[in-house]
């Protein structure tokens, strides 16, 4: 495969992971199954395994941050009421705010956290596409190694074999 067809395939494996929008954890399987079927096309095989652990990961961050925003957010808004209150449909009462901010807070900041690191994602994808297209290699931030590629990038962005 010429070295433009494997541009134009890397942009697009970039580019499946914006599937997530549409189709829960495609995003994940689609760059998984083009590593696995690119065995000879080292430069599509790299991007693969980029997008890849960028998506395992994005997805592990995700889980974390809302692992830790939902218990301060629940004990926060549930300083204001007893849950036999809250099933008997009375007004919530705002005499125990002092109890709820510093719970409400920690768990908003782990929500803009979460948003952030969302938005961040959508746009490295989109900057990953866009190198990709043009023939470089984009290492994704923050990524954990998942698949450990045997190939390398050098500075032209041209993939080379380590074996």
């Amino acid at each position: 495969m010429k070295k433009i067809n494997q541009n134009i395939v890397a942009f697009f494996t970039h580019l499946s992971a914006l599937l997530q929008y549409a189709f829960p954890f495609f995003s994940i399987i689609v760059p998984l199954i083009i590593w696995s079927t690119a065995e000879k096309k080292l430069i599509v095989r790299r991007h693969a395994a980029e997008v890849f652990n960028f998506q395992v990961s994005i997805l592990i961050y995700t889980l974390i941050l809302a692992g830790l925003a939902i218990p301060f957010l629940i004990y926060g808004f549930g300083s204001f009421f007893t849950w036999d209150e809250f099933m008997a449909g009375a007004d919530v009462n705002f005499a125990n705010y002092s109890q709820a901010i510093a719970p409400l807070t920690f768990g908003f900041i782990f929500i803009g956290l979460l948003f952030l690191a969302k938005a961040a994602e959508f746009f490295l994808i989109i900057y990953g596409a866009v190198t990709a297209s043009r023939g470089g290699f984009f290492n994704y931030p923050l990524s954990i190694k998942f698949i450990k590629s045997t190939e390398i990038a050098n500075l032209d962005g041209e993939i080379i074999p380590t074996h």
